[in-house]
């Protein structure tokens, strides 16, 4: 009588064992999803990033070459496009070439701030405004 009464309590173990390595997994999963997560943001955030230092590099050429006197609109080309200057406070903005994104530059050469020259480049790694996962980075330049 007693053979019968442990003959159950392998499908017990069995059943235990099945659950716990269930639950193992699907914590497993869970951690390779988020860190999948994490990864994708970090990715679109050095794309903003560096639309961001296109927009600050490419002020910079052209202030270099006296483009953004304020005198006179002078037009100019940042990843081959064309672009114009049309005052001492102004904003542009153009698309990355192969690339979903795009940068905003705002230039004030009028700064009562104690620098002569402020330029704020704002990059986006999606130039569609309704995408969720939209981001922006920025970089400020003083001078």
């Amino acid at each position: 009588m007693e053979a019968n009464n442990k003959k159950g309590i392998t499908l017990l173990i069995t059943i235990l064992a099945a659950g716990v390595l269930l639950s193992v997994s699907l914590s497993i999963f869970n951690i390779a999803m988020k860190e999948l997560i994490i990864s994708a943001t970090g990715r679109e955030s050095q794309v903003a990033f560096y639309a961001a230092d296109s927009g600050i590099e490419c002020f910079l050429f052209w202030d270099y070459k006296g483009r953004f006197d304020g005198v006179t609109p002078e037009p100019f080309h940042c990843a081959d496009q064309d672009l114009e200057y049309t005052g001492p406070a102004d904003t542009f903005q153009f698309n990355i070439p192969d690339s979903p994104a795009c940068v905003v530059v705002s230039v004030d050469k009028t700064s009562t701030e104690g620098f002569g020259t402020i330029v704020e480049s704002r990059g986006y790694n999606s130039c569609d405004t309704s995408n969720p996962r939209r981001t922006e980075r920025g970089i400020r330049l003083k001078y």
